[in-house]
């Protein structure tokens, strides 16, 4: 078969002594030159794979780019009413407020970063509120974050720097406190931290248990 009547695949051309081909996927399209037809169907292949990569990462940036911080919250909150206690749902619609408030409603979740939480926590001190209260809302966030997270609307989880309690005196859990760190906690070690809120045991004791204990 002469040159002239070769028969080549799909994409590829002969244009003088070289061969040329070109690769379109979802609106994106690469073309080049290669000196053998080996080498065209290589790099045309080529192409198809960083077509796809760069689809793929511009449809996950789009999607992650596109949520507020009243979306998120919104999610979130149905998340809690169809789960949580009735009381559980409405501190955690009065935390969300205050969130929204402080943040910004349309700001986007991408754009809270540690440095913004940070912001928000002196903001929290400045009304003199107490370490402990401050950590409730604090947990809340974290839900919201660890949410944006899973559901692929943020790449990058911000640093929380939870306060220390040192309020002088001793307190317990309420019950709704112990739902928002239990919802906020892998399900792997659940029952090691709810053994440990309800005994008062210590780590070490906890995890020295053995099946005759």
């Amino acid at each position: 078969m002469s040159l002239k009547n070769e028969i080549l695949p799909k994409g590829i051309r002969k244009r003088g002594d070289t061969y040329q081909w070109s690769r379109q996927i979802n609106g994106e399209r690469k073309f080049g030159t290669a000196l053998t037809l080996k080498q065209a169907i290589k790099a045309r292949e080529n192409a198809h794979i960083e077509i796809q990569a760069f689809s793929d990462k511009k449809t996950k940036t789009d999607t992650v780019h596109k949520m507020t911080v009243e979306e998120g919250i919104k999610e979130v909150l149905a998340n809690y009413e169809a789960s949580a206690r009735p009381s559980t749902y409405t501190n955690a619609l009065s935390a969300y407020k205050t969130i929204a408030r402080e943040f910004g409603k349309d700001k986007l979740l991408t754009e809270i970063s540690t440095q913004e939480i940070d912001l928000f926590i002196r903001r929290l001190k400045a009304k003199n509120l107490k370490n402990g209260t401050i950590n409730v809302r604090l947990v809340f966030l974290s839900k919201l974050i660890s949410t944006a997270k899973d559901y692929n609307w943020i790449e990058t989880v911000p640093s929380i720097h939870w306060l220390k309690n040192n309020n002088g005196r001793i307190r317990y859990f309420t019950q709704e406190e112990e739902e928002s760190i239990l919802a906020n906690i892998d399900t792997f070690c659940k029952d090691v931290i709810i053994t440990l809120i309800d005994t008062g045991m210590r780590k070490g004791e906890v995890l020295g248990l053995k099946a005759e204990n």
